[in-house]
């Protein structure tokens, strides 16, 4: 399995606080947050949206806001039937309900007001009043003393209702995604989701965030782009429903002959430019989404570049200057055996022989050869300027728990060694076998090594070989394989065109890109439904 985030920063080089991604995402990276809104709630038994996807388009996202309350005080007509009965009238709320009151027209001609109990209304008739005391009922009976009661005034009275709404459900395409049995009652659900809505609710209720984005990507839309979404209760409440869609296009690229391939002698950067039409001068880019191929061993090279390199001094080798470099444990830790190390080299006129081997640590010093750290000498051809080379060992050697030396003696030739730039291993010059010693006090700098280790990830682990990156956007890291492995990186602001990512490879090879695929937005992007 991969290892952890933090050795990825360190063998690609990126800085501390870089957020890295250690596994792979949704191929389409959200982009905008599109807000469809009612115009606070309203009385309703059911509000119906729905979300829109246009042609090219890929929801990414979507989540909904319910919100539900009591009526409180609203007219009869609005939330019962109200029908004549042989005794009077009768108001019909269609299932069990709070009723808090009644505030009836005078002209609607009713005395007393009975309460049914499940096979009978109330014995007692009481009288009806605007406050009173709550009760839990399916029907009313509105009787009169004298004449009938006007069934028309009767509905155009006030009722107070201060239940919520019953068995409140949320249901996309047919398909319920959330229920809520009875009376709602004050409460929160899914309050994780709420910092995805930029307004805020003063003193709700009852409110439900919801992600029905499997419910939306699982239904079949209309001709016209269309998935019903409504929210439902068996009686009446105060109901709102945001619905908002996250989406973004996606654009399917053509390499020219189906693929770009990129070939790097070793371990370092380069850069794999995104051929776009012309008409994505207005696009807005979120995420590239891309297979890579390649054929690697398991070995592979810590740090992928650097470290920077000083200008003001560097190290003279020849056969009677032998030096010997630390290799501090943090610079092998990622790694189950070691296999190599490199090291910045120029070489004069005639070339070099240079050989290696592996020393232990003794109280920070060179100690006795290492068993197994025998390098094989490498034949260096004449160079001018510095360039990685590297000295292998004979065999991989199983990591040690602590730092070792390399101890360099040149055959015949002269190389020159860069130092580091900064903080590095130590240094230690002697004679052929040593004993070693540090600098004179004449030196004016303190010399340390500039130095990559190459080796092979410990058992059952895997070391990244390339990590990419969009702009300014997260790094993404991944392991090719011959058949290819995906691959997708994100872009934390608009990118410029031409559209380039960054490449850092710990691992020589030729690395082919295939099956790309551009998320993106376009400034005429919108999202949502008239309400109904």
């Amino acid at each position: 399995m991969p290892i952890g985030s933090d050795v990825i920063a360190k063998q690609f080089g990126f800085a501390g606080d870089t957020r890295v991604w250690t596994e792979r995402k949704a191929r389409a990276e959200p982009q905008r947050k599109y807000q469809v809104d009612l115009s606070g709630d309203r009385l309703a038994i059911s509000l119906a949206k729905s979300v829109h996807v246009d042609e090219g388009a890929t929801i990414q996202r979507v989540v909904v806001r319910v919100t539900a309350r009591p009526p409180g005080r609203v007219r009869l007509a609005d939330v019962a039937e109200v029908r004549a009965s042989s005794s009077g009238a009768v108001i019909d709320f269609g299932r069990m309900r709070t009723v808090g009151g009644l505030d009836l027209v005078d002209s609607a001609n009713v005395a007393k007001v009975a309460v049914w109990q499940g096979a009978a209304y109330s014995a007692e008739a009481a009288t009806p009043a605007p406050t009173s005391a709550e009760v839990m009922t399916e029907r009313l009976l509105c009787t009169t003393t004298s004449g009938e009661v006007d069934v028309a005034k009767l509905s155009a009275s006030h009722v107070t209702l201060p239940g919520g709404p019953a068995d409140l459900e949320l249901v996309v395409a047919g398909r319920r995604v959330f229920f809520e049995n009875g009376e709602v009652k004050r409460g929160e659900v899914g309050s994780e989701l709420s910092g995805e809505f930029e307004e805020t609710i003063t003193e709700p209720y009852f409110v439900a965030f919801l992600d029905i984005t499997e419910a939306v990507l699982a239904a079949r839309p209309s001709p016209g782009g269309d998935i019903p979404v409504e929210v439902r209760a068996a009686t009446y409440g105060r109901l709102s429903l945001t619905i908002q869609t996250t989406f973004t296009r996606v654009h399917q690229v053509a390499f020219p002959g189906g693929e770009r391939a990129l070939t790097l002698a070793s371990e370092g950067t380069a850069t794999l430019e995104v051929p776009l039409p012309s008409a994505a001068s207005s696009w807005t880019v979120s995420a590239v989404a891309l297979t890579v191929a390649a054929r690697l061993d398991g070995v592979r090279t810590l740090p992928a570049t650097g470290p920077a390199l000083s200008t003001e001094a560097e190290l003279v080798l020849d056969a009677d200057h032998p030096i010997a470099l630390q290799l501090p444990a943090a610079a092998m830790s990622a790694f189950g055996h070691v296999a190599a190390v490199r090291l910045p080299l120029a070489v004069k006129e005639g070339g070099a022989e240079l050989a290696g081997t592996l020393l232990a640590d003794v109280d920070g010093s060179p100690g006795e050869p290492v068993p197994g750290g025998a390098c094989t000498p490498v034949m260096l051809a004449a160079r001018s300027t510095i360039a990685w080379e590297t000295v292998p060992l004979v065999r991989p050697l199983v990591r040690p728990a602590g730092p070792l030396w390399l101890a360099l003696q040149v055959g015949h030739g002269t190389v020159r060694l860069a130092l580091a730039a900064s903080a590095g291993g130590a240094i230690r010059r002697g004679r052929p076998g040593g004993p070693w010693r540090g600098f004179s006090a004449s030196v004016t700098i303190t010399p340390t090594a500039a130095l990559r280790v190459s080796g092979t990830a410990p058992d059952g682990q895997a070391l990244y070989a390339l990590a990419a990156r969009l702009g300014s956007g997260e790094v993404s890291a991944v392991v090719p394989t011959a058949d290819g492995a995906p691959l997708q990186v994100t872009a934390a602001a608009k990118p410029p065109l031409p559209l380039v990512i960054d490449l850092t490879a710990t691992a020589a090879g030729t690395y082919r890109f295939t099956s790309a695929q551009v998320f993106y937005r376009l400034p005429t992007d919108t999202s949502g439904e008239p309400d109904e």
